[in-house]
């Protein structure tokens, strides 16, 4: 879960919770929780959804990818949209400003999965994490 980490620690210190409305969700490893109530706080979760060496016409490169997802499930209409767009703003200022452990980290995919008529909205976020592996 190591990369899941580092994605949960950006979000951590990168969070402005002036974006936000005031608002600081419970950031945190989809695997530290068991019972997640978005009746009661606003979540950003992270997790690990694939792993591997890029391999380039059957050479391997020095190059490792990892992909993680960050899960964003809350039921305030009015702050769904701030969070998410807090979310987008740290990604893309790491993928611009990129800092020492990692090369390039950027988003691949942007899923809206709310369940607008029972008033749940939820967003999962799918950011690349590339690293080289003489650092691993």
């Amino acid at each position: 879960m190591h990369e899941a980490d580092i994605i949960q620690t950006l979000l951590e210190t990168g969070w402005v919770a002036a974006n936000t409305g005031s608002v600081t969700p419970i950031i945190d490893l989809i695997t530290n929780r068991n019972d997640i109530n978005v009746r009661q706080n606003h979540w950003v979760l992270t997790y690990n959804t694939g792993a591997g060496p890029i391999d380039h016409s059957a050479h391997k490169t020095f190059d490792h990818i990892w992909t993680i997802s960050i899960d964003i499930r809350t039921i305030s209409k009015i702050k769904f949209p701030l969070i998410c767009a807090e979310v987008r703003r740290i990604i893309e200022s790491k993928y611009i400003l990129p800092s020492s452990g990692y090369h390039r980290l950027y988003m691949i995919r942007d899923n809206d999965l709310s369940d607008r008529s029972r008033g749940l909205y939820r967003r999962v976020i799918d950011v690349a994490l590339h690293q080289d592996l003489e650092t691993i």
